[in-house]
C-alpha cells in the first residue's frame, strides 16, 4: 500500500521534496504513505460509528487532504481535479504494479534523486543569498547543469526504463 500511494501520487510527493508544500513529520508521513489519514477525509456514513465510511483504497485521494496537498489543492481535488499519477500509455496504475520489485526500486531512485536536486537548488539558494535569483533566472545552479550532462545516468538508474516508456 505504501508504494502504490508513493506510485499514485508522486508528482505531489515532489512538491513536498522541493519545499512547495510544507514539510511533515514522521508520524505524517507514515498516515499519509498507509490509508489512516485518507481514511479520516472520507466522510462517516453513520456519524456515531468511527467505523462506516465507503472508503475505496484505490482512489483514496479524492476527498482530498489538507496535510497533504495544501488547502487550495486539497479543495481541487476534493471538487474532482485528477492528480493521480497516469502512464505514458494513458493507461491508469492499478494497485498490483506497486507490489513489483522493480518498480518499487525505481520510485525510490527517482525520489531519491528529485531529493537530491531540491538540497542542490536550497544550497545554491543559501550561498547566493539575494542574488540567487538574479544569478539563475531561467537556469538551473551550476551543480545541476553538470547533473544534466550526466542525464543517461541519471536517466539509466535502476530499471528506469520503466518510466521512460510509460511515464506520462
Amino acid at each position: 500500500m505504501y508504494y502504490y500511494h508513493l506510485f499514485i501520487l508522486q508528482n505531489q510527493f515532489l512538491l513536498h521534496v522541493e519545499g512547495n508544500l510544507p514539510g511533515l513529520t514522521t508520524e505524517e508521513w507514515r498516515s499519509i504513505l498507509g490509508n489512516t489519514y485518507w481514511k479520516s477525509m472520507w466522510p462517516r456514513l453513520n456519524a456515531g460509528d468511527a467505523g462506516s465510511s465507503n472508503f475505496d483504497p484505490v482512489q483514496f485521494w479524492i476527498k482530498g487532504g489538507p496535510l497533504f496537498f495544501g488547502d487550495k489543492l486539497s479543495t481541487k481535488v476534493a471538487f474532482g481535479h485528477e492528480v493521480a499519477f497516469v502512464l505514458h500509455c494513458h493507461c491508469e496504475v492499478q494497485m498490483d504494479m506497486a507490489d513489483d520489485d522493480e518498480i518499487q526500486q525505481t520510485l525510490l531512485y527517482h525520489l531519491n534523486m528529485d531529493h537530491v536536486s531540491a538540497e542542490i537548488k536550497e544550497m545554491d539558494r543559501l550561498q547566493f543569498g539575494l542574488d540567487y535569483e538574479r544569478r539563475n533566472q531561467g537556469r538551473l545552479s551550476p551543480i545541476l547543469d553538470m547533473m544534466d550532462m550526466w542525464g543517461p545516468i541519471r536517466d539509466g538508474g535502476v530499471n528506469s526504463g520503466f518510466f521512460a516508456d510509460k511515464k506520462a
